[in-house]
């Protein structure tokens, strides 16, 4: 039996753990990026880039 670890490091990109639950609820309701990043007074890259790594 072959059995493969794979350990995937997620950035924080400078977000708290209250500001990433903030983040992923706005947009899971469907907020644009821009609405997000502006909401949260962050760089839009930052908040792009936090929410399209992969998972861990």
């Amino acid at each position: 039996m072959i059995l493969i670890v794979s350990e995937v490091r997620v950035r924080d990109y400078g977000f708290s753990t209250a500001r990433q639950e903030e983040l992923w609820s706005r947009w899971r309701s469907g907020e644009s990026l821009g609405c997000i990043a502006r909401g949260m007074g962050a760089p839009l890259r930052h908040v792009r880039r936090f929410l399209l790594q992969p998972a861990a």
